[in-house]
């Protein structure tokens, strides 16, 4: 009902028209025209939609308005409707013309005239069962059959094998993950002392570079202006000069050594962690352990 209150369904991929089946009692009909009284083979006449009978074009889609029209009165409803006049008389017209066709002997009413035989029940049309070992109710303890037991075990061996080589597969996807681990933590480590490094030289450049700039500005024109005697006095301030450049040389040596020892320790520490986290739990051979 309610896809013919849409007027349409859905079929594949396409997108249909439907109406309300009106049976045509044998009706002799147009399938092309939906006019009555001739066959499709026999229609000249172009296509037609058979709801408001637009004639159909197979290269342009034929979008209905859904305005029923007859072929045969052009009434507002269908081709086929039983209400159609035209329709009625047509078939009045039939069955009268059947009737006398009937009469003057040029048709027959079939009639059945054999009546089909009742059902009878008879005991050899449905015989008994026999007990037979297939339906018989197996005791648990049954053995058997050998074939059975064989295949079971090489199913059970196939299935063990397949589990092994996939515990080895993961063990051996575990480590690999672990060594990549360790290199990018190797990696880690040396970036984190180049980065002290570079940021010691970049501190003590700074100082020496102050120092220098007020060596320039003020004891060199000093010296060049100043008297012997003026001269003598300058001594101290080089004096100066020098021990602040020796304290930022020795800054320098030392950070430097201690960002090297520091970088030491954590070496032998993620050693001591990759030798516990990949050997520790089974033996390795010399050759894995180089490595």
């Amino acid at each position: 009902n309610a896809a013919l209150q849409l007027g349409r369904i859905a079929i594949g991929h396409s997108w249909l028209s439907i109406t309300k089946f009106y049976p045509g009692n044998r009706l002799t009909y147009c399938t092309r025209c939906w006019r009555i009284s001739h066959l499709r083979n026999t229609c000249n006449a172009e296509s037609k939609c058979r709801i408001c009978l637009e004639n159909l074009n197979s290269d342009i889609p034929h979008t209905c308005r859904n305005e029923p029209k007859c072929a045969q009165c052009d009434g507002k409803h269908h081709s086929l409707d039983s209400q159609c006049q035209v329709l009625k008389e047509y078939k009045d017209q039939l069955t009268e013309d059947v009737e006398v066709a009937i009469q003057k002997g040029l048709l027959q009413r079939f009639s059945p005239q054999e009546k089909s035989p009742l059902f009878e029940h008879r005991e050899q049309d449905f015989p008994a069962l026999t007990a037979s070992d297939n339906h018989s109710n197996k005791k648990w303890n049954t053995a058997l059959p050998r074939t059975t037991i064989e295949s079971n075990n090489l199913r059970a061996s196939y299935t063990d094998k397949t589990i092994e080589s996939i515990n080895d597969n993961l063990a051996t996807l575990i480590d690999s993950n672990k060594r990549l681990e360790n290199k990018v933590d190797l990696v880690s480590s040396n970036m984190k002392t180049v980065i002290l490094d570079i940021q010691l030289h970049q501190a003590v450049l700074a100082d020496t570079i102050n120092i220098m700039k007020d060596f320039m500005q003020y004891v060199i024109p000093a010296s060049l202006t100043a008297s012997r005697a003026e001269r003598s006095s300058l001594v101290h301030v080089v004096n100066e000069y020098y021990n602040r450049l020796h304290i930022v040389s020795s800054r320098l040596i030392n950070g430097y050594q201690f960002n090297q020892l520091n970088h030491q320790v954590q070496l032998m520490l993620l050693d001591s962690y990759v030798y516990l986290t990949l050997y520790s739990s089974e033996p390795h051979s010399l050759e894995s352990l180089q490595l």
